[in-house]
């Protein structure tokens, strides 16, 4: 966690970090909707 802190501070002032750091929070986000979707399939029940 801190070093995505760190990230998100020195992303302020570097915009190439600061493009790649928001495509990987757009990816852990789409891979947890996914993970999601999966075990509320499991159990039967519609994503959220």
């Amino acid at each position: 966690n801190a070093g995505f802190f760190a990230a998100a501070i020195l992303s302020a002032t570097d915009a190439a970090l600061h493009a790649r750091l928001e495509a990987f929070r757009q990816e852990q986000a789409r891979n947890v909707e996914q993970a999601d979707a999966r075990v509320q399939a499991k159990l039967g029940r519609p994503a959220s």
